[in-house]
């Protein structure tokens, strides 16, 4: 499913870029509500997964593969944070900041790396799949924490110093 919220921010993309510099507080509103609508879809997906995971699995791919579910239940709170991570790298891309986006992905693939050596051993698959969650977080959230001009994401991604006027249309 995580082409849904790839295709959303691609296609706001242009928009984003035509407000940033002509209209900031629709910019600002804009990127909230993306980030607060990749919360929604995110969290339905998650939902649904967990609860009809195990089913979905027996029925697409038979009673053989049920025994995945559980792998599926961690890999879903994946999708988390390509959600966020979407729109993340499109506020980078906007704000100028594309070489965080490649020491992220880096710094990412260097936790799944080292996450994969210490949890396979003891967890099998489940470790691989709690090793990719951790990586995706680390390089959405974590990441921008250790560069200052990319912490505002995290603001914007928590919704964190954003007054509820902010969100209502102003004309």
């Amino acid at each position: 499913w995580y082409f849904v919220p790839v295709a959303v921010t691609a296609s706001l993309f242009p928009q984003m870029v035509a407000v940033k510099d002509s209209n900031p507080q629709a910019y600002e509103k804009l990127l909230v509500r993306l980030y607060m609508g990749m919360w929604a879809i995110s969290l339905l997906a998650i939902g649904a997964i967990l609860i009809f995971g195990p089913s979905l699995m027996a029925l697409l791919y038979g009673a053989q593969f049920a025994a995945a579910a559980p792998i599926l239940s961690i890999h879903i709170f994946g999708g988390l944070f390509v959600a966020l991570g979407s729109v993340r790298g499109k506020w980078l891309l906007t704000e100028g900041l594309n070489k965080f986006v490649a020491v992220s992905v880096f710094l990412g693939a260097t936790v799944n790396i080292l996450a994969n050596a210490i949890l396979i051993p003891s967890e099998g698959t489940i470790g691989a799949a709690k090793a990719t969650v951790l990586a995706y977080g680390f390089a959405v959230v974590i990441a921008p924490l250790f560069y200052q001009p990319a912490c505002k994401c995290i603001s914007h991604m928590f919704f964190l110093g954003t007054p509820q006027g902010k969100l209502r249309s102003t004309k």
